[in-house]
């Protein structure tokens, strides 16, 4: 601290939220959220981050619903009405600084949508890709499941092991953390890794759940959209 003119017994006050800060994640959905409740927004069942405008009862050129879902600087809208969704965008421009974008891609995974038969399919192929060139295994033979059956991960107090293995361990495993909440099925194998994240006894079996995901590449989620209302839907827009 001394080098910018204070004492070492001075601190600083932070007066604005910094990106990366621990609790700057709070303090910006809790800004959004209050914003959006008061112009109208509710929340959807347990979720706090999945949000509803309910207008459809109005006679008015705004009638319609959007549904939006919020992912800290990310946000994924559905509306049945584009001019609702320019009244609410013009609004929320005044108060945010938005890029607003038809989607390709949310949250690393790729989005694509048929509007003849209002078919969505959810890719988690990119992240996963790009997983599969960063521990250098392209090419590698699939396996058929993520670990053996049977297979049983433990941890040894006493390991005095590779530091240099022990990092990339706890890299793949952070890795895979992710995938799994694209690829629910490996949440079981993923458990068991981060059981031994500062003593890894078998770092092999890391790599076996990627040898699983390189056979899962091209599988997608598919899902139908049900129109809201009677009004012809307009493209999925996100902020």
């Amino acid at each position: 601290m001394s080098e910018l003119g204070h004492d070492f017994d001075k601190v600083w006050e932070l007066n604005r939220a910094l990106y990366g800060w621990p609790p700057s994640g709070r303090i910006w959905f809790n800004k959004v959220s209050t914003w959006l409740l008061a112009y109208g927004f509710c929340t959807l069942g347990n979720s706090g981050t999945f949000m509803m405008l309910d207008r459809r009862e109005q006679d008015d050129d705004d009638k319609g619903i959007i549904l939006l879902i919020l992912y800290i600087d990310n946000s994924l809208g559905l509306t049945d009405n584009g001019e609702l969704w320019d009244s609410f965008m013009l609004h929320f421009k005044k108060d945010f600084d938005v890029l607003q974008k038809y989607p390709e891609y949310f949250l690393e995974c790729g989005i694509e949508w048929d509007l003849t038969t209002s078919i969505i399919q959810i890719d988690p192929g990119k992240y996963l890709r790009e997983m599969v060139a960063k521990y250098e295994m392209n090419g590698t033979h699939p396996s058929p499941i993520p670990i053996p059956a049977g297979t049983n991960v433990y941890m040894n107090e006493g390991w005095n092991g590779d530091e240099d293995m022990r990092n990339l361990y706890q890299l793949i495993s952070g890795s895979l953390n992710y995938a799994a909440h694209l690829c629910p099925e490996l949440m079981f194998s993923v458990s068991q890794l981060s059981r031994v994240m500062s003593c890894p006894t078998q770092e092999n079996l890391a790599r076996q759940v990627i040898k699983y995901i390189i056979g899962t590449l091209d599988l997608k989620f598919t899902t139908v959209l049900r129109i809201l209302t009677s009004h012809s839907p307009a493209p999925i827009q996100s902020s």
